[in-house]
């Protein structure tokens, strides 16, 4: 009588093949069972007559193709953005495939029906494919060549990987065969360990696992895509953008000048403030930034129309003016930095978010029981926050939320508060009447975040739903609806000029999009998670991300690439402020430290990040929230215990 599992003469290569899988698979060891699914074709277990390149219907890459993608959305936000990424090999491999059998008709169908999901990452290379039309091309060209000969490298975590091994072996039935063939010959996969406050090493068990592939074993992500082929990202960053000031219309000119002239006739009179204030006068400093603007005149694409500007407003753009004359030099060579924080005390983790007020005279926060809470200055100085640390603040509670709020934004002009909440509603609150004047209904789902335009009129919402939305505070209806993210859309900032929108997803990705024809204009990819916080510098031509990781990155919006990675933090970075100066970058979030870096003398070659740390400033372990330079470049900080 045989013993149990004792080989046999008769057993097929697929029945030896299942009792290993089996074995495997009651000891404990999924991932070796993983891995082993995943080399069988390549290793020859399912001989290749069985194989779906020699039988498999054309139509049947169609179908598993779609079969994928729909897994992907329908799976938790936590594995999308990981999954996601492999679309688009199998996209290029399945296309190839069809083009290699003379399936010509069916390669066509199958690429024109798919290839907008890849157009905005990978539209150099989609378009060289493209012109690919007969087996002979497949086999030949420069693009199909790289992709065949060069293994795809795609970072994915462990639970990642084996929830993405269990789909395709539950769907063999379904044709999930192509794929698993495409995995094995084209694509690499790193497993990935993530960043924690400990660093992470793969346990006893993996390493005995992988002691024969100790190769597919890393702790931090390498680049993704094909080593050394640039990622076609760079084509599609190369689009024209006006990162430049606003134009002043012609006819406000005159007035704005008499009030400069009155402004520096009154320093005039007062002589002993001659030492302590600059040279230059108001009015040289207004003419110098008008002659930049002018110089670019020709770039300058038409402005988002906004209402005439009043007495008051321009009041408070002179005076803006001269505190951005009379600011704080700060970076290596100047003056260290200076952090005024505002801790609010036994919010017993309530506090959902909190903002200041552009002129740092106020500052709103939002709260899990769904209120919102404006806290002002009677102090009537440029910076009255600064110039009133030991004296009680005024609050008033605004109630109208059904559901916690996640996002409040003050007006340039102190007069309105905007809120967003779970409860899928974005809400414009009268700061003087402390009512809600308009509830906004647009997006079906709950709402992340929300921004005043930097001239007030305009804001913009990020909500769960994918989408963010333009609005103006007149109107119920949202302006602009902007689709692209295929994940929430978790925060955003409005660039200097008012013409741009920049945001930060939990698909990975950054975007910035143009405000007047509703289309993308640049894509930021890299970041290692969701993306928590995002901040656009005073002079309109960098960025700054930061991700649940910890990871702070710095970009250049001209050409959409990246400059520098910060990497102090340990834990989601909540708020991210540049110095009017566009020297520093100060940065703050769950782990309680408020960290300074300089970004003007950029030392790209640093060995560590800390090389481009100015400085590290402790709280009594309080979580920041949120922090902002005044335009004299004080910062601001405001955390809660």
């Amino acid at each position: 009588m045989a013993q149990p599992g004792s080989y046999n003469s008769n057993n097929s290569t697929s029945d030896l093949n299942k009792i290993v899988l089996d074995y495997l698979y009651r000891k404990g060891y999924s991932r070796t069972e993983a891995m082993l699914r995943l080399e069988i074709s390549s290793v020859g277990a399912i001989p290749e007559e069985q194989q779906d390149w020699n039988i498999g219907a054309p139509e049947t890459y169609i179908q598993v193709y779609i079969l994928l993608r729909d897994w992907i959305d329908g799976t938790l936000d936590l594995y999308k953005p990981k999954l996601q990424k492999t679309l688009y090999p199998v996209f290029v491999h399945s296309y190839l495939d069809l083009l290699q059998k003379k399936e010509k008709e069916m390669a066509t169908f199958f690429f024109d029906s798919f290839r907008v999901e890849h157009e905005v990452l990978h539209g150099h290379d989609i378009r060289l494919l493209d012109e690919l039309k007969t087996n002979s091309d497949a086999d030949e060209s420069e693009i199909s060549q790289l992709y065949r000969k060069n293994k795809y490298r795609i970072n994915l975590t462990k639970a990642t990987f084996d929830l993405l091994v269990q789909f395709l072996f539950d769907n063999e039935a379904n044709g999930s065969g192509i794929i698993i063939r495409l995995l094995n010959q084209y694509i690499d996969i790193k497993i990935i360990y993530a960043k924690t406050n400990e660093p992470s090493k793969p346990d006893a068990q993996t390493i005995l696992e992988l002691n024969a592939d100790q190769k597919s074993i890393v702790v931090e992500e390498q680049p993704e895509g094909i080593p050394g082929h640039s990622e076609q990202l760079f084509d599609y960053n190369k689009q024209n953008i006006y990162l430049g000031k606003r134009k002043i219309p012609e006819e406000l000119l005159p007035e704005i000048k008499a009030v400069l002239e009155e402004r520096d006739k009154g320093l005039q009179e007062k002589p002993f403030l001659a030492t302590t204030h600059p040279s230059l006068t108001l009015e040289e400093l207004f003419e110098k930034e008008q002659k930049s603007i002018a110089e670019n005149i020709d770039s300058v694409p038409p402005d988002l129309p906004l209402p005439s500007l009043r007495i008051k407003d321009i009041e408070a753009y002179v005076s803006s003016l001269d505190n951005r004359r009379n600011s704080l030099q700060l970076g290596k060579d100047g003056t260290p930095p200076s952090v005024f924080m505002y801790t609010m005390h036994n919010t017993y983790s309530s506090l959902n978010c909190a903002k200041f007020s552009p002129d740092a005279s106020m500052f709103a926060t939002a709260y899990a029981d769904s209120s919102v809470q404006l806290h002002m200055s009677n102090n009537l100085g440029p910076q009255a926050l600064v110039g009133n640390q030991n004296e009680p603040l005024d609050t008033i509670k605004l109630i109208g939320h059904t559901r916690p709020v996640f996002g409040v934004s003050i007006s340039p002009d102190n007069e309105y508060v905007l809120s967003c909440s779970e409860d899928g509603f974005n809400r414009l609150w009268s700061k003087d009447t402390q009512t809600t004047l308009v509830k906004y209904a647009g997006h079906n789902a709950p709402v992340w975040d929300i921004c005043f335009s930097p001239y007030g009129y305009y804001y913009a919402s990020a909500s769960h739903d994918q989408t963010v939305r333009l609005w103006s505070i007149e109107h119920t209806a949202p302006l602009r609806v902007f689709v692209g993210h295929q994940n929430d859309v978790d925060c955003l900032s409005f660039h200097e000029n008012a013409n741009y929108i920049a945001t930060g997803s939990s698909d990975h990705t950054c975007r910035l999009w143009d405000i007047r024809t509703g289309n993308t204009v640049r894509v930021f990819t890299g970041q290692n998670s969701s993306v928590s916080s995002i901040a656009l510098s005073p002079d309109g031509l960098l960025m700054a991300s930061a991700d649940d990781t910890g990871f702070v990155h710095l970009w250049d919006l001209r050409t959409g690439c990246k400059l520098q990675v910060f990497e102090k933090h340990q834990s989601p970075v909540y708020s991210l402020a540049f110095s009017y100066d566009n020297t520093t970058l100060a940065t703050g979030g769950a782990d309680t430290d408020v960290n300074v870096w300089d970004i003007k003398g950029l030392n790209s070659k640093a060995e560590s990040a800390e090389d481009n740390l100015l400085y590290n400033f402790k709280t009594k372990e309080t979580i920041v929230y949120d922090l902002q330079f005044t335009e004299r470049n004080y910062c601001l900080g405001l955390s809660a215990t």
